[in-house]
C-alpha cells in the first residue's frame, strides 16, 4: 500500500486522511487487486483512514488503467470485476471508509479505426450507444504519438483546451455530447457502484 497522501488536522471534531489503494505494479496482484485489498480493510480503518483512492476501473489499453476505452466496461480491469469492486466499496462504506475514484477523461483510446485507418472509433461498453464516439469528439488539433511514429486521429472537434496528452487522442471536452455522457457516466459509479467522489487524472489537459 502507499503512504498517506494527504492529511488534514483534526478542526471541529472533522478530519480527513486519505490514502492510496494501489501503485504501479497492483494490476499484476495475483488474484486481483481488488480481492486484495479487501483483506486489508479493518487494518485500514483502525489506522483512522476516512478516504481511500482506488485506480481508474475501467477497460484499459494499459494494465493500469490510465489509456482508457470501454468506459462502462468495468469486468475488463486488471485490478478485478465489476463485483468484485462493489463489493470492496460496500465493505469499506461499512468500515466508515469512503471511496475515491481515479477518473481518466482527459485523452481516451479507440476501439476501432475508421474507413482511412486511423484510430477514432469509440466504444462505451453497453448494449446501446453511450460513450460510442467518433472523430466528432476528438480535438481537431490532436496529434497522437507511438515511438517514432506521429499520427494525426482525424479529430474534428474543437482546439484542446489544455495541455496536449501524447499516448492517445485528446478528448473535446466543449462537446456538449462529451460532457452529458461523462456526467451520466460518473453518476451511474457513484449510484451503481458506489463512488463517492473523485480524482481526476491529468486534469490540466482540460
Amino acid at each position: 500500500m502507499s503512504p498517506l497522501l494527504h492529511h488534514h488536522p483534526p478542526n471541529n471534531d472533522s478530519f480527513t486522511n486519505i490514502v492510496s489503494g494501489f501503485n504501479w505494479e497492483s494490476s499484476k496482484k495475483k488474484g486481483g487487486k481488488y480481492n486484495f485489498l479487501i483483506k486489508s480493510i479493518p487494518e485500514i480503518a483502525a489506522s483512522g483512514i476516512t478516504h481511500v483512492w482506488l485506480p481508474p476501473p475501467s477497460h484499459s489499453a494499459s494494465s493500469e488503467g490510465y489509456l482508457p476505452g470501454r468506459l462502462y466496461d468495468l469486468d475488463a480491469s486488471q485490478y478485478g470485476t465489476q463485483d468484485e469492486l462493489k463489493t470492496l466499496i460496500k465493505e469499506f462504506h461499512s468500515n466508515g471508509i469512503q471511496c475515491v475514484a481515479d477518473i481518466v477523461i482527459n485523452h481516451r483510446t479507440a476501439e476501432r479505426q475508421d474507413s482511412d485507418g486511423r484510430w477514432n472509433i469509440f466504444e462505451g461498453g453497453t448494449p446501446d450507444d453511450r460513450l460510442d464516439w467518433d472523430h466528432s469528439c476528438i480535438c481537431i488539433d490532436d496529434i497522437t504519438k507511438s515511438g517514432d511514429t506521429t499520427t494525426n486521429s482525424g479529430g474534428t472537434g474543437n482546439p484542446d483546451t489544455g495541455a496536449d496528452f501524447n499516448g492517445a487522442p485528446d478528448i473535446d471536452h466543449l462537446n456538449t455530447r462529451v460532457q452529458r455522457e461523462l456526467s451520466d457516466w460518473m453518476n451511474w459509479l457513484k449510484t451503481e457502484i458506489g463512488f463517492d467522489g473523485w480524482r481526476f487524472d491529468f486534469a490540466r489537459g482540460y
